[in-house]
């Protein structure tokens, strides 16, 4: 192992992952999320009943949902282009793995819409910085 490995190595920050994607801080190479939400709920029945006020009836939890913004940065170490083929190709294969946000191992999810917003490309026509939200449910 190199120096430059070792250095890397002992200053990454694993900040969590969904199969193959790693968010990671290193000196020479940045993929995080920032404004993660994570929005459990439960569903009730409403029935009517005439002259009186409804009744709800607890029928059970929801599915969880997930939401990440991420920044793929060419000045970051990130290639835009082949972490977008990744994030499209989970969607789009309705692959399963667990999600893992820092320590916490949320459980096996997939990922249900991608919206991306080009921030730059330069004059080759290569994706250099790219806004990527992804929509993460949970697989039961």
């Amino acid at each position: 192992m190199s120096i430059v490995d070792s250095l890397i190595s002992i200053a990454t920050g694993k900040l969590g992952g969904f199969g193959e994607i790693i968010f990671y801080v290193n000196p020479l190479k940045t993929m995080t999320f920032s404004d993660a939400e994570h929005n459990s709920s439960v569903e009730y029945a409403e029935h009517k009943i005439v002259g009186e006020k409804p009744k709800l009836e607890f029928i059970g939890e929801n599915l969880d949902e997930v939401s990440l913004n991420i920044k793929l940065s060419s000045w970051f170490g990130v290639n835009p282009a082949a972490a977008l083929i990744l994030f499209d190709e989970y969607r789009s294969n309705g692959d399963i793995f667990d999600l893992i946000l820092g320590e916490n191992v949320l459980g096996e999810y997939v990922i249900t819409s991608t919206s991306k917003s080009y921030k730059d490309v330069n004059w080759f026509g290569q994706i250099t910085e790219l806004d990527l939200s992804v929509k993460f449910k949970e697989y039961n």
